[in-house]
């Protein structure tokens, strides 16, 4: 699995594995980032996210490789992020904070 999902309290921590790539985002992990947010959005006890990369790369962007080989991304899935953010800000909680390990 490229994305790992933990939850300590009312964090949820959501990390990108994939130390050949960097952690770059392929099409599948950018489905799984999608549905880690979701879930975190949806559940009420989250205060926080965190969102962070394995193995001392926090991300290198979209996998290149992938795209350049006929990978697609589905584009209406691309403003997850920050909606998910954004909802969970609204209800007067601490957001996302990206970081590296």
């Amino acid at each position: 699995m490229s994305v790992h999902i933990s939850q300590v309290g009312p964090v949820v921590t959501i990390t990108i594995d994939r130390p050949k790539a960097r952690n770059a985002v392929d099409p599948p992990t950018a489905a799984a980032l999608f549905e880690a947010f979701r879930a975190a959005e949806a559940n009420d006890e989250i205060l926080a996210m965190v969102l962070t990369g394995a193995n001392g790369h926090f991300c290198a962007g979209a996998d290149l490789k992938a795209v350049s080989g006929g990978a697609r991304f589905e584009h209406e899935k691309a403003p997850w992020a920050r909606r998910a953010c954004s909802r969970i800000a609204r209800r007067k909680r601490r957001a996302c904070r990206c970081r590296n390990r």
